[in-house]
């Protein structure tokens, strides 16, 4: 269980927003990191909802020199300061609080891109056109 202090919202959307722009412009080698990231996130219920947190972690591992540190630390520090309180079990030992969406395959994303396209997160962030960019 996490709680959140939106008043922090609008940096965490451009955190966001700024960490898909960097993963639109990625060589298709990169790309490829990235969704082998995804695919290995902490999920919950459902299996393309992961810990954005255990994500980026991942990235960061995956050793993709092209996206800047200072990207990664805009999305640490507005996740530290939009999660104010979280807990868990140990079956989600690596959840930090905060999920985002993060469909396996371009087929899983079709499923269900246009009721994401409608979502507030994706409007301020474009967080479905990055995932379209990563699937290809």
């Amino acid at each position: 269980f996490s709680a959140y202090d939106l008043s922090k919202i609008s940096a965490l959307y451009s955190a966001v927003r700024n960490l898909g722009t960097q993963f639109s412009h990625l060589s298709s080698t990169d790309r490829r990191k990235v969704v082998t990231a995804a695919n290995g996130t902490q999920t919950f219920t459902y299996a393309d909802y992961g810990d954005l947190m255990d994500f980026l972690g991942l990235v960061q591992k995956a050793g993709i020199t092209t996206i800047s540190a200072d990207v990664y630390k805009a999305v640490t520090d507005a996740v530290a300061q939009f999660v104010v309180a979280n807990q868990t079990t140990s079956s989600y030992a690596k959840a930090k609080g905060l999920s985002i969406w993060l469909p396996h395959s371009m087929s899983d994303y079709n499923s269900y891109g246009s009721r994401y396209a409608g979502l507030n997160l994706n409007k301020q962030t474009a967080w479905g056109s990055t995932l379209q960019a990563l699937l290809k």
